[in-house]
């Protein structure tokens, strides 16, 4: 029977998803010249936006982008003002997860610079369900939903499918990059973790792990006061948290991305693992997994004897 507890943890994977590769929170704006500014670090929730929009002034029109990624929401809302400023967005070094999503994608025109890595996995995955229902909502609506202080799943949802309005992109082109990515590499296995205030349980991920968790839930919280009362948080790590989908220019423009300047793409396997290698050397990455496209040759065909 579907009880208190199971309802208690629909409510409670209405979770952001993890799609940061760093713990370091720490991020860096400088201005290079009076056209430039250089954005280095994680885009940190409730902190990034507003120093960059601080730091534009009426004459900037690049910005230098050297980023693993980090929020999703402040993500967007520095693309979304991207796209307002007409910034041009160069990347130097890499640009991964919620950087390649909203500040790349949103650049008026686009730069990646020599040796540079840039990493797509996973966003919010719009379903065609979300797009249509997105699609019928009135300005009002929209708009309503765009504004909440604490958005829930769906409205970050609608915060990623705008901005792609926005852009003119296809609103599919997070899913088909992600559908890529999963085809070139494997998942990693993880644990989801549930904290019941100070502790914490790593919970094994599989087909039954949701009746697990609210075993467990019954396990440690005897009753339904305990249950409301206590701060408890339930997540899961990326499993392609550590891999990252970088994409031809052309598959980029089958999307509708457009104003691609520069696009340094590695010629072959070898010489993408040698980026990767040199963001774990370099950039004191964790051990990160990258994925490309490359053209696979044709068997040689044995001439036939006669």
């Amino acid at each position: 029977m579907f009880s208190f507890y199971n309802a208690f943890f629909a409510v409670m994977l209405l979770m952001v998803p993890q799609l940061g590769l760093a713990e370091n929170t720490n991020f860096d704006i400088k201005r290079v010249d009076s056209t430039t500014i250089f954005y280095t670090g994680k885009i940190v929730s409730g902190q990034s936006f507003l120093a960059l929009k601080d730091a534009l002034t009426d004459s900037t029109t690049t910005l230098i982008v050297r980023s693993q990624g980090g929020s999703l929401l402040e993500g967007v809302r520095i693309g979304s003002l991207i796209v307002d400023r007409k910034l041009s967005v160069e990347v130097d070094g890499y640009c991964l997860s919620s950087c390649a999503n909203n500040l790349f994608l949103a650049g008026h025109t686009k730069r990646l610079r020599a040796g540079a890595v840039l990493g797509f996995h996973g966003s919010m995955n719009l379903s065609q369900k979300q797009i249509e229902t997105f699609s019928a909502m009135s300005e009002t609506e929209l708009q309503a939903s765009l504004e909440k202080t604490e958005p829930n799943f769906d409205d970050l949802a609608l915060h990623e499918w705008q901005l792609l309005r926005k852009l003119q992109l296809e609103p599919s082109i997070h899913v088909s990059l992600m559908e890529k990515l999963e085809a070139a590499l494997p998942p990693n296995q993880v644990d989801w973790i549930v904290a019941i205030g100070r502790k914490k349980y790593a919970v094994r991920d599989g087909l039954d792990v949701e009746d697990r968790i609210v075993k467990l839930l019954r396990r440690k919280l005897t009753s339904l006061s305990q249950l409301r009362s206590m701060d408890i948080k339930i997540k899961r790590d990326n499993p392609y948290g550590d891999a990252m989908f970088f994409p031809m220019q052309s598959t980029l423009e089958r999307f509708g991305v457009k104003e691609i300047l520069e696009y340094s793409y590695p010629s072959d396997e070898l010489e993408l693992k040698t980026r990767a290698k040199v963001l774990v050397e370099k950039y004191d990455f964790s051990p990160l997994r990258v994925a490309g496209e490359f053209p696979r040759l044709a068997p040689k065909q044995e001439g036939v004897k006669k």
